[in-house]
């Protein structure tokens, strides 16, 4: 399911130092999107980011592979990805639209990395 009616438009506030593998960002909410997709399978107890409009996002240092954990301080673990984009549009109604996303970031994850498998 696509977050892509949820578009960020103001600064983000990022805690991300070199040592730490989560951030903390918050982001403006719009008709028009935050400008993600994430994906989740059965499987994965969190959703993670599987596509990001650089036009729309680009400012807010969301990559590819990062793992939503929070939305606006609640727990996303085991939601489906419909109940986390109604978290998003009725928190964003009574809080200045704005929203924020607790991630957790690999250390070594990249946002061009590709692999081959045999």
């Amino acid at each position: 399911m696509d977050l892509i009616d949820n578009q960020s438009t103001s600064n983000s506030a990022s805690n991300d130092d070199e040592n730490s593998n989560l951030k903390l960002i918050s982001v403006g909410n719009t008709a028009e999107g935050l400008g993600i997709k994430l994906t989740k399978s059965s499987w994965d107890p969190y959703p993670f980011v599987s596509f990001v409009d650089e036009n729309r996002i680009q400012q807010h240092d969301l990559q590819i592979g990062d793992c939503l954990l929070k939305v606006n301080g609640r727990d996303v673990l085991g939601w489906r990805i419909q109940e986390i984009a109604e978290q998003i549009h009725n928190k964003t109604e009574d809080d200045n639209n704005k929203v924020n996303l607790l991630l957790w970031r690999s250390k070594n994850s990249q946002v061009n990395d590709s692999f081959i498998l045999h």
